[in-house]
Parts: structure tokens; C-alpha cells; sequence
């Protein structure tokens, strides 16, 4: 049998589907036991309609967290020069501070290192990756439905499991 190289992500999903089911856990709990130490991620209600994933994220980095624009673009894999674009638009779109009330559903900042993915995209893979159904997706997101299917079947199209 020929034995199938796996990347690290590929892994935790399935070290977390044993998880789930050996000690009757959710699958999105699974992975947050999962999460390598020390891994930033965000809370999913951050992610509004006015603002755009990657505006979102750099804006609650910012204020919610205290990071500096050069460490949010050494954590998201982007030119400290374009997050601080995206923070100036954020903050003109957006001038009230974020919602962020705790969450059980996180998003790994991480991810988005990896560039094959627009931040949606790659906010939409992971929030279907841990069971959630386009709808809610939707809802957690303030995107309507098809907006979440179409970022989806992109996801899929860019990177097939």
C-alpha cells in the first residue's frame, strides 16, 4: 500500500474527527484542543458585513489586541505597507469598535499565510471544515447564503482535498 504524504492541517482535522468521537466532542472542540500553543486566532462574530474578512481581522488585531501593523502582516503573510491600507479602510468603514464577545467558534490567523485563498475563502473553508452548514456560516458572517456557497465551491476549486 502506498502510504499518502499529509500536510500538518490534514492531520489535525483527523486527529480531531477521533477526538469528536472518542470522547463525544464537537468536531470545532476537537480542534481548538488541537491548536498548536501559542496560535493567535479570532473570534468568528468579529467578521461583520460592512468590513471585509482581511479589514475585520486587521482591525480587531489592532485594536482589540494590541498588535502593531508590522506583526499583523508578519502573521497574515502580507506587506506591512498593504495592512496598513487595509486598517485605514477598515477604520474609515468602520469607525466603532468591533463586536467581539467571546466566541466558541475561533478562525487561526495562520491560516491566511497561505495565499492560494482569498480571506473569506479561507474564512469560509474553515468554518465548513469544522461542520457548519452554509447557512449559519452565512448568519455568523452577515453574508447572505450564496455568497457563502460561491466562496466555498472557490475554496474547493483552489485547493481539493
Amino acid at each position: 500500500m502506498a502510504e499518502r504524504r499529509r500536510d500538518g492541517e490534514g492531520l489535525r482535522r483527523e486527529a480531531a474527527r477521533y477526538l469528536a468521537e472518542r470522547h463525544g466532542l464537537s468536531e470545532a472542540e476537537a480542534r481548538r484542543i488541537l491548536r498548536r500553543e501559542g496560535e493567535l486566532a479570532v473570534p468568528v462574530t468579529i467578521f461583520v458585513q460592512e468590513l471585509t474578512p482581511l479589514e475585520a481581522l486587521v482591525k480587531h488585531l489592532r485594536e482589540n489586541e494590541g498588535l502593531r501593523l508590522v506583526t499583523i502582516a508578519e502573521l497574515t503573510g502580507r506587506d506591512q505597507r498593504a495592512i496598513g491600507v487595509t486598517y485605514r479602510r477598515a477604520r474609515t468603514k468602520f469607525p466603532d469598535e468591533l463586536p467581539a464577545p467571546a466566541s466558541a467558534l475561533t478562525f487561526p490567523v495562520a491560516l491566511l499565510q497561505d495565499r492560494r485563498l482569498s480571506p473569506a475563502e479561507h474564512l469560509t473553508n474553515y468554518l465548513r471544515e469544522t461542520g457548519l452548514p452554509y447557512s449559519e456560516i452565512a448568519r455568523l458572517t452577515e453574508r447572505d447564503d450564496r455568497t457563502i456557497w460561491t466562496l466555498a465551491a472557490r475554496a474547493r476549486r483552489k485547493v481539493p482535498s
